[in-house]
């Protein structure tokens, strides 16, 4: 979620902020009510769902209790045990939840690391993934429509390289705020409430959005109808049966994201959702090394995440996070080895296209 774009007081911009941080998700797992047992695999269809890990607390404190992932015995995919019920899934998220580059929470300092942040982590994240979706697509040109599209950083690096962008996101703020700060159209919603036309782009991105779905390959069906023929869709997603998962296992930075992380896809069961949806050439690259590492840094010092660092205007609660950018920087080594020698990365980019 997003902080008030607006010109209003820091101040008091700061206290709101702060004010509904505190205020926490009213969920218990263990009530039943807005909440239910998944019964088969969102990306397998699977029937059986083992149990796998357990006790695992919201890294970013926003939502009480404990929860538990299942593993499907046939793909290997996580689920989320209890799952949350779509009406209450707005209220997992806590005001501050992505990154944004112009944080200041009342401090001019701290505007100053968010902008350093963009530049040196950020950017070039994003530049590299745009030129991978590049080369493995063969496009360099196109409607573009980039789904979760947040604060609008990709859709720059897309517009640049000379695709016709188009963002669409669930916060109403977020696409406002790309709308003004940018000058690009972004749509308020889902698919389930924002429709398209068949045949109306060339490329849809998803980055980090597959991983929150109720109903994965719902969304993947309506991914395809709105592709052109020979049309890609490239989602990134962080993975179950990663070397990451393996070690850390319920202190995985993806799996304490409970309950917002609804499922978390092996590279089986993502490349089986997308070919049951009709997806051909699917293949699934290894994320961007920096992305990777952050994920192995967020397991070490969950502290460091946005929601944590960047919600009141004290440069103290950036210590976490400016150790969790040196054990980035000294892990990539690390990386080379889960993305490129054992084949188990922490995330990837999936792809599928539309057959002509």
């Amino acid at each position: 979620a997003a902080d008030d774009a607006s010109g209003a007081d820091p101040d008091k911009r700061t206290n709101a902020r702060e004010a509904t941080l505190q205020q926490k998700a009213v969920v218990d797992p263990g009530s039943g009510e807005s909440l239910f047992e998944p019964s088969s695999c969102l990306y397998c269809s699977g029937e059986n769902l083992d149990p796998w890990l357990g006790g695992i607390r919201d890294r970013l404190g926003h939502v009480d209790g404990t929860w538990s992932f299942l593993r499907c015995r046939a793909c290997g995919s996580a689920h989320i045990s209890p799952m949350p019920r779509p009406e209450i899934v707005p209220d997992l998220y806590p005001s501050v939840y992505s990154f944004r580059p112009d944080f200041d929470s009342g401090s001019k300092a701290k505007g100053i690391i968010a902008r350093l942040e963009e530049k040196l982590f950020y950017n070039l994240i994003h530049k590299g993934e745009t030129n991978t979706v590049k080369r493995h697509t063969g496009l360099t040109s196109g409607a573009m429509l980039d789904v979760g599209c947040g604060t609008g950083d990709r859709l720059v690096r897309y517009d640049a390289a000379g695709f016709q962008v188009r963002g669409m996101d669930i916060q109403p703020e977020l696409a406002d705020y790309v709308h003004t700060r940018l000058g690009f159209e972004v749509d308020a919603g889902t698919l389930d409430t924002v429709s398209y036309p068949p045949d109306s782009f060339d490329i849809v991105t998803a980055d980090w959005v597959i991983e929150h779905l109720l109903d994965v390959r719902a969304v993947l069906e309506k991914i395809y109808a709105m592709l052109k023929p020979g049309g890609w869709v490239v989602a990134e997603v962080p993975l179950a049966d990663s070397f990451q998962a393996e070690k850390f296992g319920a202190r995985m930075s993806q799996f304490s994201e409970a309950p917002r992380h609804v499922s978390i896809p092996s590279q089986k069961g993502a490349m089986l959702a997308f070919t049951s949806c009709g997806f051909t050439d699917v293949k699934i690259v290894p994320s961007s090394a920096m992305d990777c590492a952050s994920f192995f840094a967020l397991s070490l010092v969950p502290s460091a995440a946005a929601t944590h660092v960047y919600n009141n205007s004290s440069l103290a609660t950036h210590l976490p996070r400016f150790a969790a950018g040196a054990v980035t920087f000294l892990y990539l080594p690390g990386i080379v080895v889960e993305n490129r020698i054992i084949k188990r990365p922490a995330a990837g980019l999936v792809f599928g296209r539309k057959p002509l």
